[in-house]
């Protein structure tokens, strides 16, 4: 069956545009949060940013993080050479997560004396491995100069409840879906990426309906791209085309599909979502 246009994703709500209400209406600004731990008037970097909440939400797009990516690949290096290994995590770009109504903080305390009991670990094994033994002077020095973050995140709870304030009818069971990108949704909840055709019922489409090998259509689409940042997930405007910017040319499969995609979807470009993950650099 021919694909069809489909939206990728399901509608979410702009967080971009929140934040900036938060500044413009109530003046609050979501990275810098006043928490009683340590005044209001001199937060080490980072310590008040909303954004922190991310490090313990999984996000439910992309399918695969560039993050995750890269701590699989740093994780393999540091085995190599039997450092021990801290995975860390980041709000993700063009991604969607899901807030709850309310964050819970009962745990906090127990979680920082775990990253600081963590971190004296880590050091630990990595002064076993340079043969340093660390004596209490060393332990002192770095409780004294290592921050380890505020031992409760109550303060998250300033930014949620106003946001369920304001957008209530956009919850479904207790959660806001939420988009975190580059550019602004066309309203407050909307999609994130307009109609496209999706790649793999694409491939399976030309394959079933053609046999046609669809050997490196993942490649050429993204060959005629500017890739800045993520590859995979995204929507892109392939234009239907023999040559790349760089005047590489089309192997003889590609030629016969962009065929068939002028042919059958009457265009010379269409959108084309890639919904998988697979190794590309651009050339």
């Amino acid at each position: 069956m021919k694909p069809e246009l489909k939206y990728p994703v399901e509608k979410c709500f702009d967080f971009i545009r929140f934040q900036e209400r938060l500044e413009l209406e109530f003046n609050i600004d979501i990275t810098q949060i006043p928490c009683e731990e340590y005044g209001t008037k001199s937060i080490p970097r980072n310590t008040g940013n909303f954004y922190k909440i991310f490090d313990d939400i999984d996000q439910i797009f992309p399918k695969i993080s560039p993050q995750d990516l890269y701590n699989e690949k740093q994780k393999k290096e540091y085995e190599k050479l039997g450092i021990p290994f801290t995975a860390y995590k980041y709000c993700e770009n063009n991604a969607i997560y899901e807030l709850p109504i309310k964050y819970d903080s009962s745990d906090d305390e127990k979680n920082w004396h775990k990253r600081k009991n963590r971190f004296f670990s880590d050091m630990e094994k990595m002064g076993d491995i340079a043969g340093k033994k660390w004596s209490k002077k060393d332990v002192d020095t770095y409780n004294k100069h290592v921050d380890f973050g505020p031992k409760s995140f109550e303060w998250f709870n300033i930014v949620l409840d106003k946001l369920y304030e304001l957008y209530p009818q956009y919850y479904v069971n207790n959660k806001l879906r939420i988009w975190n990108g580059e550019n602004d949704l066309k309203s407050e909840y909307d999609y994130p990426f307009e109609k496209s055709y999706i790649l793999s019922e694409i491939e399976e489409w030309l394959v079933d309906t053609f046999d046609v090998d669809t050997t490196g259509l993942y490649e050429w689409i993204l060959d005629c791209q500017f890739i800045e940042g993520r590859h995979w997930d995204m929507s892109f405007q392939y234009d239907i085309e023999d040559k790349t910017y760089s005047k590489k040319e089309a192997p003889d499969n590609i030629i016969k599909i962009n065929e068939i995609f002028r042919q059958i979807f009457k265009s010379e470009s269409m959108m084309i979502f890639i919904d998988y993950y697979k190794e590309y650099k651009q050339y």
